[in-house]
């Protein structure tokens, strides 16, 4: 179930026996990891969430369990590594296949790093606006703090210095994506027409503190 989407019901069945692998009891809440892994069940007969006290112990499982762990501190989720790689070895820097660093994989969403998706790189193109082309660049972002990690957007004029986008850009609506990525889609676009001080370059900037 989704924040402001339709409540998505899952049909157990003979072959799925998804209540008897989970031990599924009538009210039971049960609190999957993010590769679908059981970490506690929590029965709202048993413990009635009129009750403060029961209603913030669910609320604080629930926030612990969405909280990436990361053990060997190297802002990579630990679920995340093992899901991929089945270790932990690898660092923010290794680089993948498409040349790209790890770490810029996990703030974009790429369901595998190890098959790239072009689908999931920044893109830019060009729209109509005002009786002129500019530009505008497109790109996922991770939700969530990414465990210190940070993917900005950055303009220049004549990519010696480069700043957040100012004057002359223009964000739209982030869009929120339900496609199991847990990315937002950003976009900005270059005000028409552009002035003589408007940025003409865009980067998205990737960063391990």
């Amino acid at each position: 179930m989704f924040y402001g989407k339709p409540l998505s019901w899952i049909r157990d069945s003979s072959t799925a026996l998804v209540q008897t692998k989970l031990d599924a009891r009538y009210r039971d809440v049960v609190i999957l990891d993010a590769l679908n892994q059981k970490v506690a069940t929590f029965n709202v007969t048993t413990f009635n969430l009129s009750i403060a006290e029961n209603k913030a112990a669910l609320k604080a499982l629930l926030a612990s369990t969405a909280t990436p762990t990361d053990s060997d501190s190297d802002r990579l989720p630990d679920y995340w590594e093992i899901l991929h790689f089945s270790d932990l070895s690898r660092s923010p820097a290794s680089l993948m296949p498409d040349g790209q660093p790890l770490h810029l994989h996990y703030q974009l969403g790429t369901p595998n790093p190890n098959q790239p998706d072009q689908n999931f790189q920044p893109k830019a193109s060009t729209i109509r606006d005002d009786g002129a082309d500019v530009l505008s660049v497109t790109y996922r972002r991770r939700r969530g703090t990414l465990n210190g990690l940070t993917l900005t957007a950055q303009t220049s004029l004549a990519m010696t210095s480069w700043a957040n986008p100012g004057p002359g850009w223009i964000l739209a609506p982030t869009v929120r994506l339900y496609d199991g990525s847990a990315t937002d889609r950003l976009t900005w676009n270059m005000s028409a027409p552009p002035g003589p001080s408007t940025p003409r370059f865009f980067r998205v900037r990737s960063r391990v503190p």
